[in-house]
């Protein structure tokens, strides 16, 4: 009997310890709500859904001002601008903006020239997104948001009209007329080079984006007619790869070899020169 009754004290101060420790608890869950409850009143309502110098867009920011301006005097520095006349602007946005367009329901949105613009100016300046906030007073957080819907949106509206690769012999001779009578370079069935296109470093790449002119880039190969028009491309490659590594790698390397890409047969000059259909690289020719 002793035994037994010392076993039902020890059992008894267990529930004991055991209930003291579930109103210590209940008592720090009912502290935190509090304090969240607290901190949740004492929060800073927000004052203001724009900042007062990006509601100055239209009076102030590039595009309503510094591009209106170069539109009507000085369309060479627009060029510069966007790397475009006026015109071809004009038309992409004609075509662009109802894809872009957003409905006009709660705040009024951004205007779809507005975004277009901001678009090309980083495509054609890489500038970084807090340096186009301010040029266009628009905010950082938003045109990172449609920057790639504008450029999905072009590459729907434009990929039938502007990237189009030949496939017959009559398609190319058409290309190497166009560099002969612009360039007098005949029979060259388009230019290609690389373009490095900066990105942030990769998680875990080590050196593979660095390129040899000092930041991380992807590589952009492109093969273009003599109107610098696309008929090929390839994107993506690691910035630390040549131009030819990338050729050699590339669908249009191996059609080359294939004999599938749909050149025409070689032909003669006036001299008589028996003279094979090439491709410019840089300045210089390959076969």
């Amino acid at each position: 009997m002793p035994l037994i009754h010392a076993q039902g004290v020890k059992l008894a101060n267990l529930r004991l310890q055991l209930l003291q420790v579930n109103i210590r608890r209940d008592f720090l869950m009912a502290a935190i709500l509090l304090e969240d409850q607290r901190q949740h009143h004492q929060q800073r309502r927000r004052t203001m859904w724009v900042k007062p110098w990006l509601s100055r867009r239209v009076t102030l920011g590039h595009y309503d001002t510094l591009m209106q301006e170069l539109m009507r005097e000085s369309r060479g520095d627009f060029k510069s601008y966007l790397r475009m006349e006026p015109e071809m602007f004009r038309e992409m946005l004609d075509r662009v903006g109802p894809r872009i367009e957003k409905s006009p329901e709660g705040r009024p949105p951004l205007s779809s020239g507005l975004k277009l613009a901001i678009t090309l100016r980083f495509l054609s300046t890489s500038n970084s997104y807090h340096s186009l906030a301010f040029n266009f007073r628009v905010a950082h957080n938003t045109i990172c948001l449609f920057v790639p819907e504008v450029c999905d949106a072009i590459v729907m509206e434009f990929e039938d009209d502007v990237f189009v690769t030949p496939l017959t012999p009559d398609s190319w001779k058409e290309v190497a007329g166009k560099f002969g009578k612009r360039w007098n370079f005949y029979h060259a069935c388009g230019a290609i080079d690389g373009k490095h296109i900066a990105i942030k470093k990769p998680k875990k790449s080590g050196s593979v984006y660095y390129n040899y002119k000092g930041f991380f880039s992807i590589v952009l190969l492109g093969l273009v007619d003599a109107e610098y028009k696309f008929l090929w491309a390839n994107v993506g490659a690691a910035g630390s790869a040549s131009d030819c590594g990338v050729f050699n790698r590339s669908s249009l390397e191996y059609c080359l070899r294939e004999e599938t890409l749909g050149l025409p047969p070689p032909n003669h000059f006036r001299v008589t020169i028996e003279t094979p259909h090439t491709s410019l690289s840089g300045t210089t020719p390959f076969h």
